[in-house]
């Protein structure tokens, strides 16, 4: 079991994949989110078509703990997520974005096949990316979008995914994770 960022590198990752394979040994990251009951429950309802074909996914986890220079205190948690030898450059879609995307895939099914990002840096000073927004095209073209960032002034833990179909959509956030939102065409409460 690792920690995220796996590695601060695509090519340390594939290696470490590498040699997981040939020990014939399991290389984990725990992404805790996909235990919560109701993201369960969102999952199925996609598996079994209640909201139709998936039109669109919107995941973001926008958190503003890291919205000042909280490295430059002393704390930790933030020491490491802004050492690019560390977490490297792009350290908030490894801390975060890696957590908004398999929230994404967990519950819909679909893959990435394409992005594009844009990256930015909004604590000045700081020398990592602190936030992020991601286009994606998933499997079968269908569109989607991770916001990434550690700096969105005001949001507390910021994580939100959104699914839409062509039949109904589906709402899920961590400030209230015992509760599913379920919309029809119409945007009343589903069952």
């Amino acid at each position: 079991m690792c920690e995220k960022p796996l590695t601060p590198a695509a090519a340390e990752s594939a290696e470490l994949i590498r040699i997981a394979a040939e020990k014939d040994a399991i290389l984990a990251i725990p992404h805790c989110y996909s235990a919560y009951a109701m993201v369960r429950e969102a999952a199925r309802m996609v598996r079994d078509g209640a909201l139709g074909r998936i039109t669109f996914v919107d995941v973001e986890h926008a958190s503003g703990w890291n919205a000042t220079a909280v490295e430059l205190t002393g704390n930790k948690q933030a020491a490491w997520r802004t050492d690019p030898a560390v977490a490297g450059i792009a350290s908030v879609v490894g801390d975060l974005g890696t957590h908004a995307y398999h929230l994404a895939r967990y519950i819909t099914g679909l893959e990435a096949g394409e992005l594009a990002a844009q990256m930015h840096t909004f604590v000045p000073g700081r020398r990592v990316y602190d936030n992020a927004t991601i286009s994606l095209r998933l499997t079968g073209g269908v569109p989607g979008r991770i916001w990434a960032s550690m700096a969105a002034t005001g949001h507390n833990h910021g994580l939100r995914i959104r699914v839409f179909g062509d039949q109904g959509s589906l709402e899920w956030q961590h400030e209230d994770p015992h509760h599913l939102l379920v919309q029809d065409l119409a945007g009343k409460p589903g069952s």
